[in-house]
């Protein structure tokens, strides 16, 4: 998500899972389901239906919009890397990470060093821009895409 004002885009965005004081996650995989299932499906080639948000994904963040990562469980070669998943277009598109330990290694390694996390996914060809940390005046931390520095 990136804030035009701010040039700045979330990664994982804090306010996107939350609990809503009743012990409900606003960000959870029931959610990217009704997104969904509030869509319809789309036609495979042959013209059957086939669910925009198919159950072999695992959403691990979501965005207030819609978007979410999720960790791919389809058998193959991109089995356990995480996507974003875009509720309007339903293509995962290049990989963000090979799988949660790299998204997590990467993120540590932006935070702790200043440098660019999600290099990987744009030497793949991928359309999300290398972002870094960065923590405001109250310590919040954001991420910046790294072309804008």
């Amino acid at each position: 998500m990136v804030d035009p004002a701010r040039g700045q885009r979330r990664l994982l965005d804090p306010g996107c899972v939350c609990s809503d004081g009743l012990g409900r996650s606003s960000g959870d995989a029931g959610d990217l389901v009704l997104v969904a299932e509030q869509e319809g499906s789309s036609a495979v080639g042959n013209g059957e239906s086939e669910p925009r948000f198919p159950p072999s994904f695992l959403p691990i963040a979501m965005s207030p919009g819609g978007d979410g990562l999720i960790v791919d469980l389809r058998p193959g070669d991109s089995y356990g890397a995480v996507f974003l998943w875009d509720h309007e277009t339903w293509v995962l598109g290049v990989e963000l990470w090979s799988s949660v330990t790299a998204m997590l290694q990467d993120v540590e390694a932006a935070v702790h060093s200043g440098s660019p996390a999600l290099l990987r996914h744009a030497s793949l060809g991928g359309t999300v821009q290398p972002c870094v940390a960065v923590a405001d005046d109250v310590g919040d931390l954001d991420w910046e895409v790294a072309e804008q520095r």
